[in-house]
């Protein structure tokens, strides 16, 4: 009989069971740290995008293009694609998916999230 959901195998104390993450070896081959750098100027966090009156065309293209389905990527996201349209004003699909690559969309929501960044550059543009 298997355990409940959640629970470890009989015999196994919590302690015992694995760390989904993997030890901090394995943490970071998988995920190399990032480089941090000084910032100079304001930051901008995703709450200061825009307001509930007048949306960031990037949060206005993510809703439009529903290419947020849980919430979990979508900040990244958009503040990534922020970050890349103001070095590049008209991005192909192929420049938007790499500067999203380290991102994580649980949802498969990939094709929408490019559809939603080519949108709000072309509204930026106009």
């Amino acid at each position: 009989m298997s355990p409940p959901v959640g629970q470890p195998p009989p015999g196994n104390s919590p302690s015992r069971t694995a760390n989904p993450l993997g030890t901090a070896a394995a943490r970071e081959k998988a995920a190399p740290p990032r480089q941090t750098a000084a910032v100079k100027g304001p930051v901008t966090t995703i709450e200061g995008l825009g307001t509930l009156d007048k949306l960031h065309p990037l949060q206005r293209a993510f809703i439009e293009e529903q290419a947020c389905q849980c919430g979990y990527c979508g900040n990244g996201m958009v503040m990534s694609a922020k970050a890349l349209l103001e070095r590049n004003p008209a991005p192909t699909a192929s420049q938007i998916r790499q500067a999203l690559n380290g991102h994580l969309c649980r949802c498969a929501s990939h094709n929408r999230i490019v559809r939603a960044v080519q949108r709000a550059a072309k509204e930026m543009r106009s």
